[in-house]
């Protein structure tokens, strides 16, 4: 089987991971992915060349050129299933004018957490029709992810449709923890306003409180850096916090870490938590997470909290253990199975199996 994948671009994120991922682990199962890009940039395109793939110049509107139609073409006309992982109009236009089987991924949450302008009205109209018409399949990350969508969408529940959670490569992100003589909590994301990383600060600056050899790592860059480099200064822990920035291998920095808080807000998966779990790094987040809240739910509900005041005192409880020589955690043997990246890849080739 060939099955045509698409991403806007290589660049680093959320989407073209799991997307690389899931076509890395189709070769090994003996699937053939292929794969087209809206945009032939990134720092990652010299992961495109293990593939079969093509670039079609594409702009961010809806009118394209000749050329990157006839690329289209030529390319769906190649594979037997398309999977589609973002939105684009003519991209969806020359999937359906295929006349194959098609998938649409749906990864996040719809205008991620921004105010929505008339031209996302426009395509949210544009992507319903197509998804309700011509879609044989939908997959969802997370039933966070499915539950919010389905609503903003207005979508039937009788498409047919999967929550699929994505999976890792245990393995590929198992790196040696060293023995830390201060208790780091670590987070890790874009600073942007859905990762929140303004309650972490706030929470760690209310677990700081009379407790030493404690320190807080950030590790990721984005627009609210200065804003939350500002905060920190304002909460008066400034020289308790390292903001990291952005790192080819967050899995290192992760390493480092005594116990992990993830701050985001109605986040649709969360990755990075699936990373520091496979650390055997304790977790926590809040309880309006999202998708991450749903991960931890199933891993330790205990992990999950309310507000600012319950995080400082989650993060007490494993300061006292860690005082104690006492923090042992481990990742569950069935639940790293069911966030493997062969069992979403299983979960997923199942699905075109049913096409």
């Amino acid at each position: 089987m060939i099955v045509g994948h698409y991403i806007w671009s290589a660049n680093i994120g959320g989407i073209e991971k799991i997307t690389l991922d899931l076509a890395t682990q189709q070769l090994r199962s003996g699937i053939t992915p292929h794969i087209l890009v809206g945009k032939n940039k990134g720092e990652w395109l010299n992961k495109l060349h293990s593939f079969k793939y093509s670039s079609c110049g594409l702009s961010n509107g809806y009118i394209t050129s000749l050329k990157s139609m006839r690329i289209m073409r030529i390319f769906f006309a190649a594979v037997d299933v398309i999977h589609l992982h973002t939105f684009h109009p003519m991209v969806y236009l020359f999937a359906i004018l295929s006349r194959k089987k098609i998938v649409y991924h749906i990864h996040g949450n719809w205008t991620s957490g921004r105010t929505e302008k008339w031209t996302d009205v426009i395509k949210r109209y544009v992507l319903r029709f197509f998804l309700t018409r011509f879609c044989s399949h939908l997959i969802f990350n997370s039933h966070y992810t499915q539950q919010r969508f389905s609503k903003q969408f207005k979508l039937s529940a009788t498409l047919p449709q999967t929550v699929v959670h994505n999976g890792i490569n245990a393995q590929e992100l198992l790196v040696n923890n060293p023995q830390n003589t201060t208790f780091i909590v670590g987070t890790c994301g874009r600073l942007a306003t859905v990762k929140r990383m303004d309650r972490v600060l706030i929470a760690f600056r209310l677990f700081a409180r009379n407790r030493s050899n404690i320190q807080l790592n950030i590790v990721g860059d984005g627009p609210l850096l200065a804003e939350l480099k500002l905060l920190a200064k304002k909460l008066g822990i400034s020289s308790l916090v390292n903001f990291v920035g952005s790192v080819p291998n967050a899995t290192n920095e992760i390493a480092q870490f005594t116990v992990t808080v993830l701050g985001s807000q109605g986040e649709s998966f969360g990755l990075v938590a699936l990373e520091s779990l496979n650390q055997n790094k304790p977790t926590l987040v809040f309880n309006d997470g999202g998708g991450l809240t749903e991960i931890i739910q199933l891993v330790d509900a205990k992990n999950i909290a309310y507000d600012e005041d319950d995080m400082a005192c989650l993060l007490g409880v494993y300061y006292i253990q860690w005082q104690n020589n006492n923090l042992h955690f481990k990742f569950d043997a069935t639940l790293k199975q069911h966030f493997s990246i062969t069992y979403f890849e299983q979960q997923i080739s199942g699905i075109y199996s049913t096409l």
